[in-house]
């Protein structure tokens, strides 16, 4: 398992982003078979002795994109923080990943540095424009 360590800015202490390597094939509801994966995760400041602060929050099987803003490290890790405007790359990424998932519901983050309504909503219909270019063409029944 790889670690990268960054403070996030938003006061809510260390962030941990890890990946942890399976070798152990999963099996997906279609019959494929994945016959090893990475899961990547995030933790959020110091676990307690007993466990109980921990919470699982997983993304992957939520059948959603997110997108949010970033803040950059001196040396180019993005972190993203969920308190800025959501940049450039992150749109492209947003629109190839329509391309290989096709659309699904899209979540704009936004936990802190909350801006005003007009910001949000041109990030919300920078989102549908996207959408909109990765619909897929209606079928129109021939005339008969």
């Amino acid at each position: 398992m790889t670690t990268q360590t960054a403070v996030k800015p938003s006061g809510v202490g260390l962030v941990e982003a890890k990946r942890a390597h399976f070798d152990t094939p999963l099996t997906l509801r279609s019959g494929e078979v994945m016959p090893a994966y990475d899961l990547v995760y995030e933790t959020y400041g110091t676990l307690n002795a007993d466990g109980s602060n921990a919470i699982l929050v997983c993304h992957a099987l939520s059948g959603h994109h997110h997108v949010a803003g970033h803040y950059a490290e001196d040396d180019g890790l993005l972190i993203d923080t969920h308190g800025a405007d959501v940049i450039d790359p992150v749109w492209r990424l947003l629109s190839e990943a329509y391309q290989g998932t096709g659309l699904v519901p899209t979540c704009l983050e936004r936990d802190f540095n909350i801006p005003s309504l007009e910001i949000l909503m041109r990030e919300i219909d920078q989102i549908q424009d996207l959408q909109a270019r990765h619909a897929l063409p209606e079928k129109h029944e021939a005339a008969a």
